[in-house]
């Protein structure tokens, strides 16, 4: 209030105000925008941006680092097989079945750590959706319509339902993967030492 000290007394603003504002440590700022009008119920005095918006942005924020990260893992450990495959195909007969039996069991890890990844975000965007879903409920509290727009635009920017549905599809399909993956390779295996016919 430095810069309004000449206007905040009892004849300017009245001595119930300047009671309050000069017990207050809340900042207070004249001639600006501020403060949200909202609706009169309880719920809606007691709703504040401050409270929910800071955690929900940093939320949205970490989950789509988040599945960055996870996109980039998958993306190198998938370079490596392919690597590793072009490695076997190119050395022909002289391949063994136990570098075949490796280059498998490499694939086979890589979906199950992405799989693991993705259960763990898919928890993360859970519960940041049930956030923004208690953030969205005071939707109705505001009564400025410019307030509105940013609020709706907060909740167009914080949507993760896409996200949401991919991240369960994907680890569907992971899991999927592991599952036949881990059969076949068991399958094989019997197969194997049955046939007692390893090349080294």
């Amino acid at each position: 209030m430095t810069d309004n000290t000449d206007k905040l007394n009892v004849a300017s603003i009245g001595n119930p105000l300047y009671a309050d504002l000069t017990t207050s440590s809340e900042q207070v700022y004249l001639n600006a925008r501020y403060q949200v009008a909202t609706k009169c119920s309880e719920t809606c005095r007691n709703f504040r941006f401050g409270t929910t918006l800071p955690a929900l942005s940093t939320g949205v924020v970490s989950a789509y680092g988040s599945i960055k990260t996870m996109a980039w893992l998958g993306g190198l450990g998938a370079l490596v097989c392919v690597v590793y495959l072009i490695f076997v195909v190119w050395a022909k007969a002289k391949a063994t079945q136990k570098m075949y039996v490796r280059l498998y069991v490499l694939a086979l890890a890589l979906c199950f750590i992405l799989w693991v990844m993705t259960s763990i975000y898919l928890s993360r965007v859970g519960r940041l959706r049930d956030l923004r879903t208690a953030f969205m409920a005071n939707a109705g509290c505001i009564t400025d319509a410019d307030w509105a727009t940013v609020f709706t635009k907060i909740g167009v920017a914080t949507d993760l339902g896409g996200v949401w549905t991919w991240l369960i599809i994907f680890m569907l399909v992971l899991l999927l993967c592991f599952l036949v993956g881990v059969c076949v390779l068991c399958h094989v295996m019997k197969k194997l030492a049955q046939c007692q016919n390893w090349r080294e």
